[in-house]
């Protein structure tokens, strides 16, 4: 019985594991097909601005992501958890009243923060003694309302178990930005450019997104209730709040560095916040996936150390898998930068290397937020969120008056890191037993270190072009399985169960796959 309860339980879990990659490869297949859209855009767009431009760019999308970020609430949240639970329980009803009150919360909240930052623009330019700002943040204001709507309907479709067609709206909705803002910034449009491309890519995706939630999938429309949409607010406050605390903190401080740093700067530091948003693709498609995972384990009534291990095994694979990636960035930000931006950007090497060690350093806790929202933490969540965000405002005056452009990107991309493993792996320690598996890392960052040794000829010898970049990733492709093996930072039972998780996954399963059994040559 005990043997069989313990097959029940593996079984389980592997079919959790399946389900999440599942999700989390359909949702990796479009942003990766996104991140080629938008990286081919940024970097056409990027050289055509230059640095002045592409700093006012900045400036005003970094104002509509403020004010954004007050009118989201933490509803798409809210959603890709009890759409899931109801989902579970055979609901239907609820499935549609839920997605009828988020959206009308949405449509609500995104129009009054709208309409808040359009009357604000004048004020900010002048804040920041440069009035060419207020027109094109005026025009931002527009994203306000558009993000928080397309946002909580593609969390919608993720709610559903649609992957499918969210690949689909992610990719169409993408590459009509891309495409729109090449165009018009070849058409001389300046920094409305992109904001414009922005604008009418939110619009296809919304619109593309309500037609797969009400046509395809059939679900029924229904009036928003006044006492359904209190209950999702009675949810999602915190979640809200905690989003306002720490996504404000990266809109008001490229707001603050307006005020003391030039737009030139301002430029170089847009450069390396789009890097941020495009790595925030593989990152971020795993945790749109893991939450409705962890929601729904916690709705089958598993425990709280079942899940914690899975979360353990979901973040070690992630440090294995991105690690290499990160090192051969900081190693080769010279000829990275100087290749895709331009030798204009002279701040942006130096910034890029900041940025990779925090991601580094930010592997650590990065689901840690959707393990708490799953298990419905949501008031504890804020209160760590709260106490890092007191300690980044106090940064703030320190480093960005004297250090410009550096100490912005030392407190956005590094000490943040540090924080967020600081206080949330303690909460995911006490409350789920679950913590790092230390051996293991050490293990795993001996292969990545031997890692970086074999990149330096590379650095040295190839220097800043092409060549260098196809090199490393040749490089990383041929030595890395053997040495995560060899070094056991993957055992043989790791491998087998990325194999497991793995299979039946389209396209990156296959890719897994050859790479885990390439690896399993060598495992101990």
């Amino acid at each position: 019985m005990a043997a069989s309860k313990r097959s029940i339980a593996s079984g389980t879990k592997l079919e959790h594991g399946r389900r999440a990659a599942r999700m989390a490869s359909y949702i990796l297949i479009a942003k990766v097909l996104s991140f080629l859209a938008m990286g081919i855009a940024f970097l056409v767009v990027v050289r055509l601005l230059g640095p002045n431009l592409y700093g006012v760019y900045t400036v005003a999308l970094a104002a509509s992501g403020f004010f954004g970020t007050f009118g989201s609430l933490g509803i798409s949240s809210a959603l890709m958890k009890f759409i899931p639970e109801y989902m579970e329980r055979k609901e239907k009803k609820k499935v549609g009243r839920t997605i009828a009150d988020g959206m009308w919360i949405m449509l609500l909240m995104g129009t009054a923060f709208a309409a808040i930052t359009f009357l604000l623009s004048g004020y900010l330019a002048a804040g920041m003694h440069n009035p060419s700002y207020g027109p094109v943040i005026q025009v931002a204001s527009l994203v306000v309302v558009l993000s928080v709507l397309y946002g909580a309907i593609t969390s919608v479709l993720i709610g559903l178990g649609r992957e499918r067609q969210f690949a689909a709206v992610t990719i169409i909705q993408v590459v009509s930005q891309a495409a729109l803002a090449i165009l018009l910034a070849l058409s001389g449009w300046g920094a409305y450019a992109p904001l414009v491309a922005l604008i009418l890519g939110y619009v296809i995706g919304l619109a593309l997104s309500l037609a797969f939630v009400y046509l395809r999938d059939a679900v029924t429309a229904m009036r928003p209730s006044g006492s359904g949409m209190r209950e999702l607010l009675k949810f999602s406050w915190p979640i809200g709040l905690s989003g306002i605390l720490g996504s404000s903190i990266n809109n008001i401080i490229p707001i603050v560095l307006g005020v003391f740093a030039t737009a030139f700067v301002l430029g170089n530091f847009g450069v390396v916040s789009k890097i941020s948003s495009l790595m925030d693709i593989v990152t971020g498609s795993i945790g749109m996936a893991l939450l409705p995972s962890f929601a729904g384990s916690f709705a089958r009534g598993e425990s709280t150390k079942r899940v914690g291990k899975y979360y353990a095994y979901s973040v070690h694979f992630s440090f294995v898998l991105m690690a290499p990636v990160i090192i051969a960035v900081i190693m080769l930000a010279q000829p990275v930068s100087v290749t895709a931006f331009s030798a204009l950007y002279t701040l942006a090497p130096a910034y890029v290397q900041i940025f990779a060690l925090g991601l580094l350093v930010s592997i650590f806790g990065i689901y840690t937020t959707q393990l708490l929202i799953g298990a419905g933490k949501v008031k504890q969540l804020i209160k760590y969120t709260a106490a890092m965000t007191a300690i980044q405002l106090a940064l703030i005056p320190m480093l960005i008056p004297t250090l410009g452009g550096y100490g912005a990107v030392l407190l956005l991309y590094l000490i943040t890191p540090l924080l967020t493993d600081t206080l949330f792996i303690y909460a995911i320690k006490r409350d789920f037993g679950a913590g790092i598996w230390v051996g293991k890392l050490a293990r795993a960052s001996a292969a990545n270190a031997m890692m970086a040794v074999l990149l330096l000829p590379v650095m040295w010898f190839l220097g800043s072009s092409y060549v260098s970049i196809i090199a490393a990733a040749v490089l990383i492709f041929a030595a890395y399985p053997p040495l995560i093996a060899v070094t056991g930072g993957l055992t043989a039972k790791d491998l087998d169960i990325m194999r497991n998780v793995m299979r039946g996954v389209p396209a990156l399963g296959q890719l897994m796959g050859v790479l885990s059994s390439y690896a399993g040559l060598f495992s101990r």
